[in-house]
């Protein structure tokens, strides 16, 4: 039971340093993540094709690819409204312009044009709807509290490295103390 404990805290640490590295490589803040992350799960969409998409979104934006500019006018938007928000918010503006698109063919055609993908779409509706009950439930992942879980994590990596040098060091002396001590008497020298 403490072995199972242990790896479950192991996996917690983990599972908090994804998180932080994942949010950091798709530019949006862990609340957000952990939020869409939390959605996706709600309507079965696994997070690789979440954060498939999500990438798939930021390198559109970020190279003002024609796709991405198609998608956003097929929504209303346009590169300077959602430039001018932070990440997230321009997650959130997205997600409210495709959910008020009365067309669900064009929508999900913009969803392409800006995802990459329409496997998003069962999720597109629920963002609001799951957000409530997810801040409610307590499922939102706090910034603080996974950047902490991260640093700990990178902290035992680091300090347990360091052990195994030790270790390794003293045992590595000690077999030749003992050698140098007890080798003559069974015949072996210090080389043994």
């Amino acid at each position: 039971a403490l072995r199972q404990g242990f790896q479950f805290t192991v996996g917690l640490f983990e599972a908090a340093d994804a998180m932080v590295q994942l949010s950091t490589k798709l530019d949006l803040s862990i609340e957000k993540l952990s939020h869409l992350e939390r959605v996706a799960f709600g309507v079965n969409i696994p997070v690789d094709t979440l954060t498939g998409a999500l990438s798939h979104l930021n390198k559109g934006l970020a190279d003002m690819s024609k796709a991405a500019d198609e998608g956003l006018r097929a929504m209303g938007l346009s590169f300077e409204q959602v430039f001018a928000l932070s990440p997230d918010e321009r997650l959130r503006l997205i997600g409210r312009a495709a959910v008020a698109m009365q067309d669900s063919m064009q929508r999900l055609g913009a969803e392409v044009k800006l995802f990459g993908t329409d496997a998003l779409d069962p999720m597109i509706g629920k963002l609001g709807e799951v957000a409530s009950s997810a801040r409610n439930a307590a499922y939102i992942t706090e910034t603080e509290i996974a950047r902490g879980l991260a640093n700990t994590v990178n902290s035992y990596r680091t300090s347990f490295d360091t052990i195994k040098l030790v270790m390794s060091a003293f045992v590595e002396e000690n077999t030749r103390a003992w050698a140098t001590l007890f080798g003559p008497l069974f015949g072996a020298g210090p080389g043994y």
